[in-house]
């Protein structure tokens, strides 16, 4: 997917309008997801969603064809969302803000198959308990975190929308880890829950 991405990314570059539909269609879900669980909030991810892909748009002449298209993405959508908290911060509380604690909070991906009801409910629970402990960390580690173990992006990728050096978000990745073990440790198991320590982080 991700060759896919870039070759139609370098031909809208290029001038090629029409591979902006493309784009969007490979980009879009991904974007989506990685924003819901940074702001928790569906409604607002799939606005940001939106102004990230107008940004794309206004942005593509600078683009360097080949360069990795998704990593590119998520940092313009992570300084939206930062420009979003710090405007709602300036505005106060908005009326609908308890929405983000009800129908409209992230859901994590659960098996639709498979597992019992139990296990289900379980690792719902604990998915859960993960994204409230990561939504209470610092903003920069959670989403160190994020981009590293749930994004799968590389330590550099991570670097660059960060905007820091690589052993700064070894290091945050890493005690966001730390923090996640530490506070479930007390009433969950973490093993096989896809929660481990970042390896390039070991030893941070």
């Amino acid at each position: 997917m991700s060759g896919d991405l870039e070759d139609a990314m370098g031909r809208f570059a290029d001038g090629d309008d029409a591979e902006l539909g493309r784009v969007y269609d490979l980009a879009a879900p991904p974007l989506y997801a990685f924003l819901v669980r940074l702001c928790r909030d569906r409604t607002l991810a799939e606005d940001l969603t939106h102004e990230a892909f107008l940004r794309v748009h206004g942005a593509r002449g600078p683009y360097r064809r080949g360069a990795r298209v998704l990593p590119w993405m998520f940092a313009i959508g992570r300084r939206l969302f930062l420009d979003n908290v710090r405007r709602r911060r300036r505005e106060g509380p908005s009326p609908d803000a308890a929405g983000v604690d009800g129908e409209r909070r992230s859901d994590p991906g659960i098996p639709s198959q498979g597992p019992s009801a139990d296990e289900l409910s379980i690792a719902h629970q604990l998915a859960m308990r993960i994204e409230d402990l990561l939504a209470a960390m610092p903003e920069t580690q959670a989403t160190a975190f994020r981009l590293i173990k749930q994004e799968h992006l590389t330590v550099a990728e991570a670097a660059a929308i960060l905007g820091t050096t690589e052993i700064t978000v070894k290091v945050r990745a890493h005690r966001a880890y730390a923090s996640l073990r530490k506070s479930i440790g007390r009433d969950w198991d973490l093993e096989g829950t896809g929660v481990s320590a970042p390896a390039e982080a070991e030893g941070q």
